[in-house]
């Protein structure tokens, strides 16, 4: 999917990616879990986890390989 949206991303259409970040599931699936990931930070968005309280604390692409499940979130960098 996020590969049919390369332009898109490129041109920073979009404002704010949401994303669960399920690597096993994703893996499972016969995916690359680092894959979606790394498209969007390519693009040029940074990621940030979502935390309990809301607040947004920043995450590299590699640290989708030490998690469970988690929220993330992507912004254009400025």
């Amino acid at each position: 999917m996020l590969s049919g949206a390369a332009q898109t991303l490129q041109d920073r259409i979009v404002n704010l990616i949401f994303m669960e970040v399920v690597p096993e599931a994703t893996i499972s699936a016969g995916f690359d879990a680092l894959r979606p990931i790394q498209l969007v930070s390519d693009a040029g968005y940074d990621w940030f986890r979502l935390e309990s309280s809301g607040a947004l604390t920043p995450v590299t692409v590699a640290e989708v390989t030490r998690i469970d499940y988690e929220n993330w979130v992507a912004i254009p960098t400025p």
